[in-house]
């Protein structure tokens, strides 16, 4: 009787049979208990697993699959912080980035577009400077390139519409961007030129400090720039912070 009336794997009917709301018998009510005792078994094995987390390294599997929206990705320290350096083959290292020879600018737009008039003030732009240690605010564990301080890193913004320079520290400045994704007819761009110094825009950096060498001067056939941003990975073995990151030049 007592295996009968915890049988839950028989139907139930529209009519009482001998007082059971379902044709119950004592194979229904013994198999019941093993799917109990094997959810049950199969319950504390997970749970031993994830209460001891910490001590092994769980099995996992990724798949890659496509997004339309990507979403925006905000070119800081908290997302996709970069910065340019300069390298000569000849002395086998990087050297510091001399801007009397180079304006570094990023326009949210493509530079075909630039190229027709090539007047950067019709486009939101940001001007690029020395890299020092306010860039890398919140990630100075993963910044171990002694030749940072010689980089170029953001430092002024333009707004074209206010046709205004602002200061990283100013409210009204605003950090570049990549939105929604490739493939998305709403997505933005971000774009770097490196052009011959002007002595206009060198002021807006350096104010008067520095004047504009011949880029001539220089032997490009030895040099090459780096683009170093952050790339980021998942770490599944690492639970309260799972989020890896280091920079890829």
């Amino acid at each position: 009787m007592f295996l009968k009336k915890i049988d839950f794997l028989s139907p139930p009917i529209s009519l009482y049979y001998r007082g059971f709301p379902s044709h119950s018998s004592s194979v229904s009510g013994i198999l019941t208990i093993i799917g109990f005792a094997l959810i049950l078994s199969f319950s504390i094995y997970q749970l031993t697993h994830l209460f001891n987390r910490d001590k092994e390294i769980p099995k996992s599997t990724t798949f890659t699959y496509f997004i339309e929206d990507a979403g925006n990705i905000t070119l800081d320290t908290s997302s996709l912080f970069h910065f340019l350096s300069l390298e000569d083959f000849n002395n086998k290292g990087v050297e510091g980035f001399d801007f009397s020879y180079f304006n570094v600018i990023g326009i949210d737009n493509y530079i075909t577009n630039y190229e027709i008039d090539k007047n950067i003030t019709h486009y939101n732009h940001w001007l690029y400077g020395f890299c020092n240690e306010n860039d890398i605010k919140g990630i100075e564990n993963i910044t171990t390139h002694e030749f940072l301080t010689e980089s170029a890193c953001i430092k002024k913004y333009f707004d074209s519409k206010t046709q205004k320079y602002y200061d990283k520290s100013d409210p009204n400045f605003k950090w570049p961007s990549l939105s929604h994704g490739t493939f998305h007819p709403g997505n933005t761009i971000y774009s770097i030129i490196v052009k011959s110094c002007e002595k206009y825009i060198l002021n807006n950096i350096f104010n008067d400090d520095l004047n504009c060498n011949d880029i001539n001067e220089l032997d490009f056939s030895s040099k090459a720039i780096h683009l170093n941003f952050i790339e980021q990975y998942i770490d599944v073995s690492k639970y309260k912070n799972p989020i890896g990151k280091y920079f890829l030049e």
